[in-house]
């Protein structure tokens, strides 16, 4: 790669060390029937995904401990496979928070530390002393670990790293693209427009674009010209549409439908997308609504990924969080 770091951004489908997820609790202000109804799809999502990885299950206390144990019990879970981590965390969303893993050539690992607005850095510390690896911090903000790389130097990427890194450490456009090239490798990077914004201090990334393989993009469409997020959608497909690469090629994209958004509490908008899926080590979960879309996407992800088990997971009670399967599990390389 032209660039090429000492470490860089493995692609997802690279192989995975382990899965960190956050056990969902009460402390984050939720009723005991939503909180049920999320622990049932994260018991769905550890039971399906053991197999396949060994799962750093994050928990805010002893009892939560506890309570995780018994749901398990009843799950046909090889708890050898789940390691318990009792450590308080700041919410759910363990690619949110978690560390962003980088390797470099030689096969050496590391974590980076972003710096700024919010994030908790004794994660990323307390993983790379748990591996023995090191810790690099960075003097910029990687919102959402969202971040993707196709494994050819193209990283994808919302503008709301931009919006982030300008508002909290006032950090030009130029400035921001040098050190996610520094840190995360690459040679050129396509910015999308940020996910629909339900309130002011929040953009939901996860209902823009993933990379399928190296030279292809799954993107999220709706014919629906009063959905709130149509316009974003419909300009980030011609962003992709029309992005070639330093190599001369063009990228491939595929497109899904999102189901029919929804109206959540205080009216937020619930958006259900396909793009929330995640890629393991020999499996790919892809989140279900219990809509006539989800047949599409099924049959859209056993084209690209044949090698892999995919496993529908419903991910309703996710998006009521407004998030998906990916957010609630970061990668270890």
């Amino acid at each position: 790669m032209t660039n090429d770091p000492q470490f860089f951004k493995p692609p997802e489908w690279g192989f995975h060390s382990g899965a960190q997820m956050h056990w969902p609790s009460s402390t984050e202000n939720r009723s005991d029937k939503f909180l049920k109804s999320l622990e049932d799809t994260y018991s769905r999502i550890i039971e399906e995904l053991h197999f396949f990885e060994v799962i750093h299950l994050f928990v805010q206390d002893l009892n939560t401990r506890n309570r995780v144990m018994n749901k398990l019990s009843l799950k046909a879970v090889d708890i050898d496979r789940v390691i318990i981590h009792q450590k308080s965390v700041i919410n759910i969303w363990a690619r949110d928070l978690g560390p962003c893993f980088v390797k470099n050539n030689s096969g050496e690992k590391a974590v980076l530390n972003p710096i700024g607005s919010g994030h908790d850095d004794e994660l990323p510390k307390y993983v790379s002393k748990l591996l023995y690896i090191k810790c690099i911090e960075t003097p910029f903000i990687l919102k959402g670990n969202s971040t993707e790389m196709n494994g050819e130097g193209v990283l994808l990427t919302p503008d709301s790293i931009l919006k982030t890194n300008k508002l909290h450490l006032n950090l030009a456009k130029e400035d921001i693209e040098k050190k996610l090239i520094k840190y995360l490798g690459g040679e050129q990077i396509i910015w999308l427009r940020s996910g629909l914004s339900v309130d002011k201090a929040n953009n939901y990334d996860q209902y823009l674009a993933r990379w399928l393989n190296s030279h292809t993009v799954l993107v999220n469409v709706t014919d629906d010209h009063e959905h709130p997020c149509y316009g974003i959608l419909q300009e980030n497909l011609e962003i992709l549409r029309s992005f070639k690469s330093e190599r001369n090629t063009q990228l491939k994209i595929e497109t899904l439908s999102l189901p029919k958004s929804v109206s959540g509490e205080g009216g937020k908008h619930i958006h259900q997308g396909y793009s929330g899926f995640y890629i393991a080590n020999g499996a790919v979960l892809v989140p279900q609504f219990n809509v006539e879309n989800d047949v599409e996407a099924l049959r859209l992800f056993r084209e690209f990924f044949p090698g892999r088990t995919i496993i529908p997971i419903d991910s309703t009670a996710l998006a009521y969080e407004q998030g998906s399967i990916h957010g609630v599990i970061n990668s270890w390389y």
